[in-house]
């Protein structure tokens, strides 16, 4: 069973697709690899929030779930690939199934941008609920 996740456009191609990537290699093959499992909506429905034109789909989410907690536990992407191997060998768990190092790395991806997409809704529901969404200009002096 598959879990799908919708961010913002800005999360995946910004912050993903620009910050984490030296820009002269954003024109590369590489980094195109590395935003084609980010599924692009042509246009947006009445169902997603304004931005949120991109789904993330999880296929095997045992072995998503694993290999974050990998990730979590100080593991690199080829260590968290290894014991995930190690994992379904010892439990004989073929839905584990097995993933490369660079399914590892795309996992991390996929779970920053679901995390950046709990905060930004965090953020907007906060300033919607506090009535700050017209007023965060008198902010701008509070830090020097």
């Amino acid at each position: 069973m598959c879990e799908c996740f919708l961010i913002n456009t800005d999360i995946v191609d910004t912050i993903i697709g620009d910050m984490l990537w030296d820009p002269e290699d954003v024109s590369g093959e590489t980094h195109a690899n590395m935003l084609r499992p980010f599924q692009y909506f042509a246009d947006a429905t009445e169902e997603l929030e304004e931005g949120e034109k991109v789904e993330i789909v999880i296929k095997n989410k045992v072995q998503f779930y694993l290999a974050i907690g990998y990730l979590k536990a100080s593991c690199s992407f080829r260590q968290a690939s290894r014991v995930m191997t190690t994992t379904k060998e010892t439990t004989g768990l073929a839905a584990i199934g097995s993933c490369k190092d660079t399914t590892i790395a795309k996992y991390a991806r996929f779970a920053l941008a679901i995390n950046l997409q709990k905060i930004s809704h965090l953020l907007k529901r906060s300033m919607d609920v506090c009535g700050c969404v017209g007023h965060v200009h008198s902010f701008r002096n509070v830090v020097p």
